[in-house]
């Protein structure tokens, strides 16, 4: 499978890699994984790691979307409609149907950066997120109440 990568430092939006690779050719895949380590300067298995969660999405799940919505295109993430924002408050609502507690789409993305943060290197999950500032993925590390819950009921004098 043969798929065009284009990848931003998150400091530098300017200069890109641009990089034609064939997904299931392991030399092609090896060469891009060094050459990303290099340009975004961080270890090559953060690079191998960040590449399963795609291949699986371009593999099955993106197929899945495309059949869902009958909009079969080239594009990574198929849309059937050209409004984002439609999709979103669609995704939105069907979400809130299955818990009622979803306040809004950055308390989603909040909750993905803490699961992340849990089994990832927090320079890594900085990448992900798209933050600038390491100080912005900091944040989340104060936010997590669940390990605070924890914490508390491990530490707690009456236990």
């Amino acid at each position: 499978m043969r798929v065009t990568l284009k990848i931003n430092r998150i400091e530098d939006e300017f200069h890109a890699l641009r990089h034609n690779i064939d997904l299931y050719n392991s030399t092609s895949v090896e060469k891009l994984v060094r050459k990303l380590a290099e340009f975004l300067e961080v270890g090559t298995s953060v690079i191998r790691r960040a590449l399963v969660p795609l291949l699986k999405y371009i593999e099955q799940d993106r197929q899945i979307l495309q059949d869902a919505i009958q909009s079969h295109t080239d594009a990574l993430f198929p849309l059937n409609s050209d409004r984002f924002d439609i999709i979103l408050r669609h995704l939105f609502k069907r979400l809130k149907r299955i818990n009622y507690k979803v306040k809004d789409v950055k308390q989603i993305r909040a909750s993905v950066i803490v699961y992340l943060l849990n089994s990832n290197n927090i320079r890594e999950v900085q990448y992900m997120a798209g933050h600038r500032f390491i100080s912005s993925t900091e944040r989340y590390l104060q936010d997590d109440l669940e390990n605070l819950h924890e914490m508390i009921e491990n530490l707690h004098p009456i236990n």
